[in-house]
């Protein structure tokens, strides 16, 4: 990983998800423009069939979902890596990134959810979008594990000989994004999230999932999630 791209891209996103909050909390014009726009244009042609698929996208980042993927994803990295603590460093990002962090920000921002078009039913706050972020911390997090683990796998002799194989981590990487645009998509669709809701989920996801494997590296935080998995 480019740490440099890694630092300044993490930052990025960040500094968006700030600038968001504080429009938002301003009660700035602009937020309620991006919304009312974007909701108009995204349930502007609602079908049976296009309802169907938002909420079976939308399944994929329930919390009974997503903690059930989780686990399997956990388990998947120790039998592939061997290596307890990776897939203990998987599971502690998971919790305190699409867990804690969002339902904390979720209570501070106290944002309600929007009640123009309801096309499914759902309690609790807006902000941030909890699926989008939880699916971009899962989903994503997994592609780009299993991306890097096949990089450091191949020896120097091999790796020009295989790297055409690589391809397919690669596809798999773009699926993984494309899910989680498929998901936050699915939020706005069934009218449960307003369009800054899950761009700040967007924003403050990815971030998290820059960090994450930014610490896979820290020594402090590997020795110790070493020592629990002995």
């Amino acid at each position: 990983m480019n740490y440099r791209f890694a630092h300044r891209s993490a930052l990025i996103l960040s500094a968006l998800f700030c600038l968001e909050t504080i429009l938002l909390i301003t009660d700035h014009p602009l937020i309620s423009t991006i919304d009312h726009t974007v909701i108009g244009s995204v349930q502007a042609h609602i079908t049976p069939f296009k309802t169907s698929l938002a909420k079976s996208f939308t399944f994929l980042a329930n919390v009974p979902s997503l903690s059930i993927i989780m686990l399997f994803f956990s388990f998947l990295i120790y039998r592939i890596s061997r290596r307890p603590y990776e897939a203990l460093w998987f599971l502690f990002h998971q919790a305190i990134g699409a867990g804690a962090v969002n339902g904390l920000i979720k209570l501070f921002i106290a944002r309600k959810r929007p009640t123009i078009l309801r096309l499914d039913d759902i309690g609790g706050y807006s902000f941030p979008s909890g699926h989008t972020m939880g699916a971009a911390i899962c989903y994503v997090t997994f592609a780009l594990w299993l991306y890097h683990y096949y990089l450091k796998s191949q020896s120097s002799s091999t790796r020009k000989i295989q790297a055409s194989s690589s391809i397919y981590y690669r596809i798999f990487i773009a699926i993984s994004f494309l899910l989680v645009f498929a998901i936050a998509w699915s939020r706005i669709y069934l009218g449960v999230h307003y369009p800054t809701d899950v761009l700040a989920g967007g924003f403050l996801g990815f971030a998290w999932v820059i960090i994450a494997f930014r610490s896979r590296e820290w020594p402090f935080l590997t020795n110790k999630l070493k020592k629990r998995s002995l």
